[in-house]
């Protein structure tokens, strides 16, 4: 049997900066799901006959989802809060964030970037007694996601491993 390094969902953390200018962690947050799209535009043309045929535009894409239970006091020293989470697509704002990424060798790998935050909202199961309620909201990113304060360069990746620059 070999020794698998994986990344479990409760090391995947999700932090945002506050006015502070520190990083805390998003309370509760219990599922995160982050994707890069690639744009794509159409150049068919008459010699393409009847299939259409489509390349890169080079733009990158990036959003993420995330929620969480409901809960109003703070569980974590500085954690963000439902109040304050609910409150930041009121401030008309981008956000700085980051999503730490670490497996079970401890090697870790942090993603960043400024986000939009456009949707959020609760939902709660009323059925059989009830559930937790939870949140939930949708981040559109502004600008590129950096993998390890890099941005990815075409199709390599350029990253810093232990001060060297390696592109693999």
């Amino acid at each position: 049997m070999t020794n698998k390094k994986h990344i479990y969902a409760k090391d995947v953390i999700m932090e945002a900066r506050k006015a502070n200018g520190n990083y805390y962690v998003f309370a509760c947050v219990n599922e995160l799901a982050i994707q890069r799209s690639f744009g794509i535009i159409e150049i068919t043309s008459l010699g393409s006959g009847n299939d259409a045929e489509y390349m890169y535009d080079r733009k990158r894409n990036w959003s993420a989802t995330l929620g969480g239970i409901c809960v109003l006091t703070d569980l974590v020293a500085n954690s963000w809060t439902l109040d304050e989470i609910a409150a930041i697509p009121d401030t008309f704002t981008a956000l700085d964030v980051r999503f730490t990424l670490t497996d079970t060798a401890a090697a870790a790998m942090v993603w960043s970037g400024r986000v939009l935050f456009p949707d959020f909202g609760i939902t709660a199961n009323m059925q059989d007694g009830g559930e937790p309620a939870m949140w939930n909201c949708k981040l559109q990113g502004t600008g590129g996601l950096l993998m390890n304060g890099i941005a990815p360069m075409g199709n390599y990746m350029l990253y810093e491993d232990e001060g060297k620059i390696i592109l693999e």
